[in-house]
Parts: C-alpha cells; sequence; structure tokens
C-alpha cells in the first residue's frame, strides 16, 4: 500500500532533519538494508558466543578465572541481543508516532513489553480482535492519541487479511 502524500511529506521532512543534524549517518542508513545490519549483528553474535565456549570448555579445567571469562563472553552476547531488540522497538514506535499513528497494539508478554511502556488495552477500553487475548493483548499510546479511541481493536486492512 503506498503511503499518502501526507506520510511522504512526513518521511521526507524527517530525512531533511536527520541529514542536517547527522550527515554521516543519514547516508549509513540509506547505504544499510535492514537484512544486511541484521546479518552482520547475527554473525558477530554467532563469533562472540562460539568464542565464549571455547575459552570455557578450552580454560575451565585449568583456570577458574578464563573458565568465568568464557561465561562473561556469552552473557554480554546475550546483553547485546537484548539492546539490539530494545533499539528495535523504539524505532519502531517512533515511527510510527510520527506517521501520526495513535497507538500501537501487540499481543504478548505484559511483563516483557511494559519496559517500552505497553499496558493492558482493557486500561484504555479497548477489545481485543479474540476475546481470549484480553490477558496479552496490549496497546501503546502515542502522541496522536485521543480517549475517544476505545472499543474493539481492528487491523489495518492489510493485517487482517485471514
Amino acid at each position: 500500500m503506498p503511503l499518502s502524500e501526507h506520510e511522504q511529506r512526513i518521511l521526507a521532512e524527517l530525512e531533511d532533519s536527520l541529514v542536517r543534524q547527522d550527515p554521516e549517518f543519514a547516508e549509513r542508513v540509506r547505504s544499510e538494508t535492514v537484512y544486511r545490519h541484521a546479518g552482520r549483528y547475527c554473525k558477530w553474535a554467532a563469533v562472540g558466543f562460539v568464542a565464549g565456549v571455547a575459552v570455557l570448555v578450552g580454560f575451565y579445567s585449568e583456570s577458574l578465572i578464563l573458565g568465568f571469562i568464557g561465561v562473561a563472553m556469552m552473557e554480554r552476547v546475550k546483553q547485546l541481543k537484548h539492546d539490539y531488540l530494545f533499539g528495535s522497538v523504539h524505532a519502531i514506535l517512533g515511527a510510527a508516532d510520527a506517521l501520526g499513528e495513535p497507538l500501537a497494539a501487540l499481543l504478548g508478554d505484559p511483563a516483557y513489553y511494559r519496559r517500552f511502556g505497553f499496558e493492558l488495552s482493557s486500561v484504555y477500553q479497548i477489545t481485543p480482535p479474540v476475546p481470549h487475548w484480553q490477558p496479552h493483548f496490549q496497546v501503546r499510546v502515542l502522541s496522536a492519541y485521543h480517549p475517544r479511541l476505545r472499543g474493539p481493536f481492528t487491523y489495518p486492512e492489510p493485517f487482517d487479511r485471514t
């Protein structure tokens, strides 16, 4: 589905602002695809994990300290994964907010998504498309949200095809 003129204008304004604020970063964003970035991240995560296991297995019997260094290396890979996911969720929410969306909705563990500002949809009197989703259906209100938005949630047409 193509962007509306309003959405294209907002996107152009965001791009112009980014180019003015940080031209080097803007060029890197233009030249890098999501798949290339994710692929590079996965490769380095795998290398870090394998190196951590190698240090753990190779040196644990000889030196307790080196064994713990291996564990620390694997733990750091886990933290990098968390940081990557955290940044991705915030980027998606920022884009939705910039496009004037009133809220973002998802189905997931409330304890996990609370860190991103999501709350159970019932707080805003929004009901999920499938009633038994209620304990896990969450929303994050954005700048364009208005309290009159309540009732049954419906997905945009491209996502509602089943």
